[in-house]
């Protein structure tokens, strides 16, 4: 699936991957990962109602 991103900073990013988060922050981290999930599904979903409706 494509990764677009939302805004969220890109953690995964080479230089990020040794930095050390606060508790809520890891929290934070730990929550986004089914956040993302859902909204991957509402894109891929208003993908294709966009997709539908050009073809139309």
């Amino acid at each position: 699936m494509n990764n677009t991103p939302f805004g969220c900073g890109h953690m995964n990013r080479g230089d990020m991957l040794n930095v050390t988060l606060s508790a809520p922050l890891k929290q934070l981290k730990e929550e986004h990962v089914p956040l993302r999930k859902a909204m991957d599904v509402f894109y891929a979903t208003a993908q294709r109602i966009k997709r539908a409706f050009s073809n139309g």
